[in-house]
């Protein structure tokens, strides 16, 4: 995602990937809306990003993966970021590992 790699997002999120805690309203957004949401075109200034306290656990072909993300930017011109928790459901199929859902939570 930092480096907007659609080829990389691509082979890494499973087809039927979905994510909550995206959208407003607590709408789930799937793998197309997530991909083009994070290539869209933005200004961003002053940009950081930290992952922490990470927790991988993994049952089989499947790993549940924790971690907390704290970033800060300025994004068309308003400051944005805070810290969430992030957890992620890893699938392996096929010999490869891809993400099928992921949920974010801001941490307050």
């Amino acid at each position: 995602m930092a480096r907007r790699d659609r080829t990389a997002l691509d082979r890494i999120l499973a087809d039927d990937f979905m994510i909550s805690g995206w959208q407003p309203e607590g709408r789930l957004a799937d793998k197309q809306f997530y991909i083009e949401d994070c290539l869209r075109p933005v200004e961003i200034q002053k940009g950081s990003y930290q992952f922490d306290r990470w927790q991988v656990r993994r049952y089989g072909d499947t790993a549940v993966v924790n971690c907390v993300l704290e970033i800060h930017a300025i994004v068309e011109g308003a400051k944005w970021g805070g810290v969430v928790l992030i957890t992620d459901v890893w699938v392996r199929k096929d010999g490869l590992w891809r993400v099928v859902t992921r949920h974010t939570s801001p941490i307050e």
